[in-house]
């Protein structure tokens, strides 16, 4: 925590310094990040899915903690208990919930396979998007999509900074998991939101699947 105060200029220290203060012991953070999750996600999600989803949102704290990490997991806990909060998607704007996220999480699982099964994932998830909206997935509605992600990945918008420092936290390649899904799910979605809208939604670290 003291090596994240270290090289930066006196006003974005106090404001480190007031995430981190923030934060409090580990595990409380991450259950308060695990709440927040279970406020966002819809109500009427399954709850096998809505644990897959929680499951790859929510980091674990990191067992051998970096300055970077240490600042990165303070600010997911910022974010998800600050006032500028977002809900995930609802009924009313995806249709078929447990669709539209089942389709998310197993693009991604596919996603964290191997590179042949990469092109395969970007079709899963294009149809994802397209089905709930009652299209097909045409030209003409992947450049309807590149446009939308576009918008919705400029820096300063809710989910580009939560997945950005998820993957500060968790690295670009996480274990995948043995119980409800891919793992987590921020390399994931920042590889397909790339191929997606060709904008990076967490940098340079991610690279193109």
């Amino acid at each position: 925590m003291l090596r994240a105060l270290d090289d930066c200029p006196g006003p974005e220290r106090l404001r480190r310094l007031a995430l981190l203060a923030g934060v409090g012991r580990p595990e409380e953070a991450h259950d308060r990040l695990v709440r927040y999750w279970h406020w966002a996600l819809p109500a009427d999600l399954p709850s096998r899915l809505a644990r897959a989803v929680v499951e790859g949102a929510v980091p674990a704290p990191p067992d051998t903690p970096t300055a970077a990490t240490v600042l990165g997991y303070a600010e997911l806990h910022a974010l998800a208990t600050g006032d500028g909060r977002r809900r995930q998607p609802q009924r009313h704007q995806v249709g078929d919930v447990a669709s539209f996220y089942a389709g998310v999480v197993d693009a991604c699982a596919l996603a964290t396979g191997c590179p042949a099964r990469h092109a395969e994932a970007l079709d899963h998830f294009v149809r994802t998007y397209a089905r709930v909206g009652g299209h097909d997935d045409t030209p003409a509605f992947r450049a309807h999509l590149r446009a939308r992600f576009r918008h919705a990945t400029r820096p300063d918008a809710f989910a580009p900074r939560y997945w950005r420092h998820a993957l500060t936290v968790t690295g670009a390649t996480p274990p995948r998991s043995t119980a409800t899904g891919p793992g987590h799910l921020a390399a994931p979605l920042a590889a397909l939101h790339q191929r997606v809208s060709g904008l990076h939604l967490a940098g340079d670290q991610i690279p193109s699947p």
